[in-house]
């Protein structure tokens, strides 16, 4: 595209024939370049070779050893450093323990439980899922899903993660929607799900992601705040955030109690994550 835009601005005077050639060769290592330093962020670092193949080498080919030793040593602990510093925060296994957030405004934590749904959430490093109750006794379910880091197998923004698997031999999810609600002092989108059971229990239910400190429930834009934060060096933790509550032939009384909730149970639930996160191994 550069190359034909330089021949148009330039009434072909210039970027035809052999310059033609040349610009090519000169966009081509430039673009290359930049496409080689951004999917090293991206890369799994490669280990080091050791040190002792290294000085065999070296005093085989007549190089003495203890300069081939130290160049070695110095390769060795050059590029750990690198991947360390691209890949920071992204052990494997770490897990993440989640305490109940402090109950807050009306609501107060439920002794037993309301219902036996849980999300299906894969790889999380830490999860809970809690019950709380209002003045008028109104139950409401908080589900939270902590992803410390992004790896395969792993991952916040993953089809595999569902209110309801398929063919799950109690719940069915009967209807999806996207809707408005406020979060937070905005207005934010959130998924909205009606699950049935066979026990003739329904449930309404708002999910959305919780991606460093930003609200959102469309994947796509959960994908580019996780690849900005990749590439500004932000926090890159995620978590999935689901609540329900029952309701019987119409879901505004579900509604309202969601959203009561959400106002008053907002500050907590983002408190708990954080100090879930700095405290965690």
């Amino acid at each position: 595209y550069m190359i034909v835009m330089l021949a148009h601005l330039s009434d072909m005077k210039i970027a035809v024939g052999v310059d033609h050639l040349i610009y090519g060769w000169v966009f081509f290592g430039i673009v290359i370049t930049i496409l080689f330093f951004v999917g090293s962020i991206w890369r799994d670092p490669a280990p080091p070779e050791s040190a002792p193949d290294v000085v065999a080498t070296a005093a085989s080919s007549g190089i003495p050893a203890l300069p081939a030793a130290l160049a070695a040593v110095a390769t060795a602990g050059l590029w750990p450093g690198i991947a360390w510093a691209l890949e920071r925060g992204e052990s494997e296994g770490s897990v993440v323990q989640l305490q109940a957030p402090a109950p807050g405004g009306t609501w107060q934590s439920a002794r037993a439980e309301s219902w036996d749904w849980r999300p299906n959430v894969l790889g999380a490093d830490g999860e809970r899922y809690d019950f709380y109750v209002d003045g008028r006794g109104a139950p409401v379910g908080l589900y939270l899903g902590i992803y410390r880091t992004q790896r395969q197998g792993a991952e916040l923004l993953s089809s595999q993660n569902q209110m309801v698997v398929q063919q799950h031999p109690v719940w069915r999810d009967t209807e999806q929607a996207v809707r408005q609600i406020r979060l937070g002092g905005e207005e934010v989108s959130v998924k909205q799900s009606r699950l049935a059971s066979k026990k003739e229990e329904r449930l309404l239910v708002w999910s959305w992601y919780r991606i460093g400190e930003h609200h959102t429930a469309n994947p796509y834009l959960g994908k580019l705040l996780e690849a900005f934060a990749r590439l500004s060096g932000q926090r890159r933790d995620g978590t999935l955030i689901a609540i329900a509550a029952p309701y019987d032939e119409r879901p505004a009384p579900a509604e309202a109690s969601l959203q009561a909730f959400v106002e008053e149970m907002l500050p907590a639930i983002e408190q708990e994550v954080d100090r879930a996160l700095r405290h965690s191994p």
